[in-house]
């Protein structure tokens, strides 16, 4: 009877653990309610450095290409430069719709020919082999010398800044981290750019210096360099 009892209390503890507390139980997050723009990222910083161009004047195309060079900073391990970019696009003006496929080619002496030298029927999962040349960046000017409105270095000004200031690693980049998606062995030069989650017992490094500097804040000195060359 009395686990019965403790089963009963608990349970309101359990359907109502959201942070949404009006609406139906599988609904788990707050409504978002926008009337002049708006912006989804799995980033809290890349959602920032949209709003930022939106509010500044820019068009949802620059908010996208900001959000997206912000990603490849803070969330290295599942975006980047290094990686291609699809979009579609709506012009309201010309009432067309667009398709961009920014997916980069395969290196030109990688032939049919060259994988059947090598014994293979299919292209391996890792190793050189499968990289191809990256797609996002030239992706990037495109869209924007069709649709940006606003300049491209305050596009991307956010994205410098935090490359070159450094930022704080929240938890899902450090689980990665520590679970070998990215391995920091075999990455070396990667090193000083991350800090792992905050420790059981605090931060024994400053919370207010680079990670390179005896601090916790992530830094990306070299994407900073390639960035703003591209400008």
């Amino acid at each position: 009877m009395k686990k019965c009892i403790l089963f009963y209390l608990l349970m309101p503890m359990v359907v109502f653990g959201q942070d949404r507390p009006y609406g139906k139980l599988w609904a788990t997050r707050s409504q978002v309610i926008a009337q002049h723009g708006m912006a989804a990222t799995s980033h809290p910083l890349s959602t920032q450095a949209a709003l930022d161009v939106l509010k500044a004047g820019g068009n949802a195309i620059d908010a996208a290409i900001a959000a997206n060079a912000m990603e490849g900073v803070v969330e290295p391990h599942v975006n980047g430069i290094g990686g291609d970019l699809y979009a579609i696009v709506w012009d309201a003006k010309t009432k067309k719709l667009y398709g961009l496929n920014g997916s980069g080619r395969s290196p030109k002496s990688l032939t049919l020919a060259e994988f059947k030298k090598r014994g293979l029927t299919h292209i391996p999962s890792t190793g050189p082999l499968p990289v191809s040349v990256p797609g996002a960046v030239d992706a990037w000017f495109e869209l924007h010398k069709k649709f940006g409105s606003m300049p491209m270095n305050k596009v991307l000004e956010k994205a410098v800044s935090y490359a070159r200031n450094g930022f704080p690693v929240h938890g899902e980049l450090a689980s990665a981290l520590a679970e070998g998606k990215t391995s920091l062995s075999k990455l070396k030069p990667l090193k000083p750019w991350f800090a792992l989650a905050p420790p059981v017992h605090g931060f024994k490094r400053s919370t207010k210096k680079l990670y390179g500097q005896k601090g916790i804040l992530g830094a990306n000195k070299e994407l900073d360099t390639i960035v703003r060359r591209m400008i």
